[in-house]
């Protein structure tokens, strides 16, 4: 079960990241990572907790995407590159769209 608070401030996340000036932190690692440290989530080190557990957003609520690779932990198919450019980028787009909709749906049963 997820607060107001932590759906508000996942997509706040999603959002940035699919915006054109979005934070990445690493190319080399895809929508959970780069969520999990975003400045928006006040990750915490010393802790190792975060307003938010992206890993657990993104795995959650990936299912039941179309383009789903199957892999629990990795829903977006591993595709050579940067996965913040190309069909890499399109992908993760589209994932986070997807998830997007979901937090607005459980918003709104809130």
């Amino acid at each position: 079960m997820y607060t107001k608070e932590q759906l508000l401030a996942a997509k706040e996340i999603l959002l940035n990241l699919i915006s054109d000036d979005r934070e990445i932190n690493d190319g080399y690692y895809g929508i959970c990572w780069n969520g999990q440290y975003h400045p928006i989530n006040e990750y915490d080190e010393l802790s190792g907790n975060a307003k938010v557990c992206m890993y657990r957003i993104v795995k959650e609520f990936s299912v039941g995407w179309e383009h789903h690779s199957g892999k629990e932990d990795y829903p977006v198919r591993y595709i050579r590159g940067n996965k913040w450019e190309g069909k890499n980028l399109e992908l993760r787009i589209d994932l986070m769209k997807h998830i997007i909709s979901k937090i607005d749906e459980m918003l709104e049963s809130m």
